[in-house]
């Protein structure tokens, strides 16, 4: 007991452990309220009870004790009234609430659309719905629907179209309904006789931004053929509807899927890379920090400011952070806020979605156990076969301490959720990765060159775009060696209470290491 006494007087006597205790409990709030269906009219009996802890917080605010049990308990509530908030109330002024029949709707679509090899996706917020008895009504919600590659709609264009509205189905492995309420989206539309009423109906600042990577798009097709046009596209802003079923397929098996992915999984492995590089060419600290912030917002304002997007940009950037700060010990503190600051954005992410989840655990990876990983390369190094060969222990100290290391931290802490949330494994991930992702900062930097200066003058642009095709032929060429092989990907879902063993292991073991 007095054991854990000692803690909570340690947690109650400091202001950041307390703030960090509240944020806790606000985030296992949220998770455990997302996996459960409820009513929103609840709301207002955990309006009351914020209300109650308020006034008795104000009353006891002095005694430590009182006060810190009262905050736990307000932040609790808060993770529960939060989730209910961003439940929508499905009524005759929501469009799912019109689920199971044919219905003429008007909207507009409010995201680029995600191109896939046989058609597009699109999602739209709904404007109007026309009854059956030909009268129009006003609702609210979006619909996420499919066409054909040809005609083409773009963001912000106002359609009208008959639509059969479907509940989406989940199937065995997948919430898919969850997966769509990430994107405020509870109903799917099978349209018809689809017509275009008006253009650029959106928000005028992303129509900006996706007319530039639209221009951009084209000049990527003029200046590389397939698949290495996509390959500069995915790795310059997320593009991946170029590659064939094969590559896409390869790719995943050799595990570097995520080298053309918006994510903060693939942009914290890339900086952290980029960032060491910079230093050990001559860039001070600060100088090397500012260019890899530039180019995360480049890379962000690139792929269309989506939502993934600006939150792989935020884990990039507590990463710089914390290798610009040089102390380790308030990175995590920093990931905690920033999680929450995207948690009260979107409560649903934490559980459901797979992709924010890569990212915090990749950048917990590489912030902790890069320096232990670090320990063990310089005990190999010091081995008695390696001591009288400096050039070659030189070169692979930094082969180990920019590449491996943080390619096979990331790996680690990361292998438990791909496990578990996929299904599979692949057993090539790091060497594939070691290969490839050392690569990736530089092809981003020409495939950047190619593009601007094809702005400025096309043929300048080809010829940089020549250098960047072989670096893009080398990752293709890996991604398809390691991928093809049989036994490249194991098969292996592991049950959720092992995936969060794992967890629990990992945490233990950089939470020992005071040093870390």
């Amino acid at each position: 007991m007095g054991g854990v006494r000692d803690f909570l007087t340690s947690i109650i006597e400091s202001k950041n452990k307390t703030l960090l205790a509240c944020c806790f409990c606000f985030l296992f709030s949220v998770g455990f309220t997302s996996l459960f269906s409820f009513d929103k009219n609840y709301l207002l009996y955990f309006y009351l009870m914020v209300f109650c802890l308020l006034f008795l917080l104000i009353l006891f605010f002095e005694k430590k004790i009182f006060r810190f049990v009262l905050l736990i308990f307000l932040f609790l509530v808060f993770g529960i009234a939060r989730v209910l908030l961003k439940i929508p109330v499905i009524d005759e002024n929501h469009v799912a609430f019109f689920q199971n029949e044919k219905y003429e709707i008007t909207g507009i679509i409010s995201s680029e659309p995600n191109t896939k090899i046989n058609g597009r996706e699109y999602e739209m917020e709904v404007v109007t719905l026309i009854n059956k008895d030909k009268t129009s009504k006003k609702i609210a919600g979006k619909v996420l629907f499919r066409s054909l590659l040809y005609p083409e709609y773009f963001y912000g264009d106002k359609l009208q179209m008959i639509c059969a509205l479907k509940e989406p189905k989940n199937s065995e492995n997948f919430n898919y309904k969850k997966f769509l309420a990430v994107k405020d989206i509870y109903v799917i539309c099978y349209p018809q006789n689809i017509e275009v009423l008006e253009r650029n109906q959106g928000n005028k600042i992303m129509a900006e931004i996706l007319s530039l990577k639209n221009k951009i798009n084209n000049l990527t097709t003029r200046l590389w053929g397939e698949p290495e046009r996509t390959l500069a596209a995915g790795i310059l802003y997320g593009e991946r509807s170029g590659f064939d079923e094969e590559i896409k397929d390869n790719f995943a098996r050799s595990g570097i899927t995520h080298i053309v992915a918006v994510s903060g999984y693939n942009i914290t492995i890339i900086v952290w890379i980029l960032m060491n590089f910079l230093i050990y060419v001559g860039f001070y600290r600060q100088q090397a920090f500012w260019v890899c912030l530039i180019l995360i917002f480049t890379f962000v304002v690139f792929t269309g400011a989506s939502a993934s997007a600006m939150r792989a940009g935020l884990m990039g950037s507590i990463l710089l952070f914390t290798q610009f700060l040089g102390r380790k010990s308030e990175a995590f503190n920093l990931l905690v806020y920033a999680a929450v600051f995207l948690i009260i954005l979107n409560p649903f992410i934490l559980i459901w979605d797979v992709g924010f989840q890569l990212s915090f655990l990749a950048t917990v990876g590489l912030v902790y156990l890069t320096p232990a990983l670090e320990k063990k390369a310089e005990l190999f190094l010091s081995l008695k076969f390696l001591r009288k060969k400096e050039k070659i222990k030189n070169f692979l100290f930094l082969v180990i301490k920019d590449y491996l290391n943080p390619t096979l931290a990331a790996t680690i802490f990361t292998l438990p959720l791909i496990s578990y949330s996929f299904g599979f494994f692949s057993i090539f991930s790091i060497p594939a990765n070691v290969m490839v992702i050392w690569f990736v900062p530089f092809l981003m930097f020409l495939s950047f060159v190619s593009v601007v200066l094809a702005f400025i003058f096309f043929p300048l642009g080809q010829i940089i775009a020549w250098f960047a095709n072989v670096g893009l032929s080398y990752v293709i060429i890996i991604g398809e060696k390691f991928g093809s092989w049989s036994f490249s990907v194991v098969n292996w879902q592991i049950p959720l209470i092992v995936c969060l063993g794992c967890y629990v292991i990992l945490f233990k073991i950089i939470a020992k290491n005071p040093k870390l």
